[in-house]
């Protein structure tokens, strides 16, 4: 089974000040680039007056994208990056929003801060598995609901929808690597009277 990591839930959480300057870690589950831009922007609307709001996210293995916001090419969303890769999440966004306190800190010191901030968000926030599944349609005809419940009973599944007309159709949700299997099941089974598809 494919078996992902990602945050529970929004999370906010200030670490020790560097020289003067407040770093506000906050990170959160984002599932689309659209979902991660909402949520940027909304945590930017909570502190307009903030010196900066650089971010990071990781959605999957080859959707990854990051932002200094005007700090020093490099010394703020790379670091925040690589801690959410760190620790292997997807779908997650981390903002860390600064307040200046008048020290430069150098790009060293940025990245060192911005890499803090962003480690310490993600280790208090609660982290979940996140378990892909897909959406199956599953059509027979009546005299085959004993055959099909016999089948649906050696794969994890839940019923979403279940529909009585002339023949009975059953809308499922199985994890995505036992989907191919349940389908070839469904498939070479005896009965003509029963079919099965993904739902796009």
């Amino acid at each position: 089974m494919t078996h992902r990591e990602t945050i529970q839930k929004r999370i906010e959480f200030e670490a020790d000040p560097v020289r003067g300057s407040r770093f506000i870690g906050i990170a959160d589950r984002a599932v689309s680039q659209s979902d991660a831009f909402t949520k940027l922007k909304e945590i930017r609307g909570e502190a307009p007056d903030a010196t900066h709001h650089c971010w990071a996210w990781r959605i999957s293995d080859h959707d990854t994208r990051c932002s200094d916001d005007g700090e020093p090419r490099g010394s703020a969303g790379p670091p925040i990056l690589r801690q959410i890769e760190s620790r292997g999440l997807v779908e997650t966004l981390v903002v860390v929003r600064r307040r200046y306190g008048g020290v430069k800190l150098g790009v060293g010191g940025l990245v060192r801060a911005y890499g803090a901030a962003a480690r310490a968000v993600i280790d208090a926030a609660e982290i979940i598995e996140i378990i892909k599944r897909t959406e199956l349609c599953l059509i027979h005809d009546y005299e085959s609901t004993r055959q099909v419940d016999s089948i649906l009973r050696r794969w994890a599944h839940d019923q979403i929808d279940c529909s009585f007309g002339e023949r009975v159709r059953r809308r499922i949700l199985v994890e995505e690597d036992d989907a191919t299997a349940l389908i070839e099941a469904v498939r070479s089974s005896a009965s003509d009277g029963i079919d099965i598809e993904p739902i796009e």
